[in-house]
């Protein structure tokens, strides 16, 4: 409920946000400077850089389109790869040049500057999902559902949908950072409390070109469900390496092979 509450509270701050911006549009002709920090390059890039170019296209329809009447944004774009050093460098810069409105990209990062957004008194726009941005945060504004909200209802789906009896088995295919580690405490958490799931296995997946013995070990140790929480590449390799084992459920749950769920899963189609 508290989650929810949070949802909600921070869904009306971004409509006021935008609210502000049109309600001052009837002023005519101001330019709104925006910042964004990404992955462009990097770790998570696969997210990042199309992330980045419809920020561009949406921010020059807006001015092409005069959606703000007169005014207009201006949205500098940066590539931080995914260094928090270099988010953090380029949020001061983009302070320094007047910016109202900072979007922001890694949960790391996001973390690092979390101080940072209190003191100036900026608002910001993640990228990131991470239930702990809004925590004790009146800057940051998230009008969507947490990584964590997302993980643990799938694991509950995965309770509530499984037919084999017992409890299901799962492992979690996660990427090595604070991204992916976080909505893993949640659900872990959500199970100490009753969550009738156990959690067989932790992956934190490198950048390994054939995942065949992970696949083989999950199965051998009865795995069922693999919920993955991170970008796509890492997942579209284990996919693949499933379907040449011929380890892949064909169905939800199918016993002695592996139901692949994706939690949050960006940048491809596989």
């Amino acid at each position: 409920m508290k989650s929810k509450k949070a949802l909600l509270f921070n869904t009306l701050l971004v409509l006021a946000v935008v609210f502000a911006f049109t309600l001052s549009a009837q002023a005519g002709g101001k330019a709104y400077k925006l910042g964004l920090s990404l992955a462009i390059t990097g770790p998570t890039s696969d997210a990042g850089n199309p992330y980045a170019k419809g920020a561009e296209d949406w921010f020059k329809y807006v001015n092409d389109t005069k959606m703000l009447g007169e005014d207009t944004i201006d949205c500098t774009i940066k590539d931080d790869q995914y260094e928090n050093d270099t988010t953090k460098r380029f949020f001061e810069e983009f302070v320094d040049d007047g910016i109202v409105l900072f979007l922001s990209y890694a949960t790391g990062g996001n973390l690092a500057l979390k101080r940072d957004f209190e003191e100036i008194k900026i608002p910001v726009v993640p990228a990131s999902y991470h239930e702990g941005l809004i925590v004790d945060a009146h800057y940051t504004f998230m009008p969507v559902a947490t990584y964590s909200e997302n993980t643990v209802g799938l694991a509950e789906y995965v309770v509530e949908n499984h037919k084999d009896g017992g409890v299901p088995k799962v492992a979690f295919f996660i990427h090595p950072s604070a991204f992916g580690r976080g909505p893993l405490e949640d659900t872990q958490k959500a199970v100490a409390a009753g969550l009738k799931m156990e959690i067989v296995e932790v992956v934190e997946h490198g950048k390994d070109l054939d995942n065949s013995a992970m696949l083989q070990r999950l199965i051998s140790k009865g795995v069922q469900y693999v919920l993955c929480h991170t970008v796509q590449s890492p997942v579209a390799t284990m996919l693949t390496d499933a379907q040449r084992l011929g380890l892949a459920a064909k169905s939800f749950g199918e016993k002695g092979k592996l139901t692949f769920l994706g939690a949050h899963y960006t940048g491809g189609n596989d």
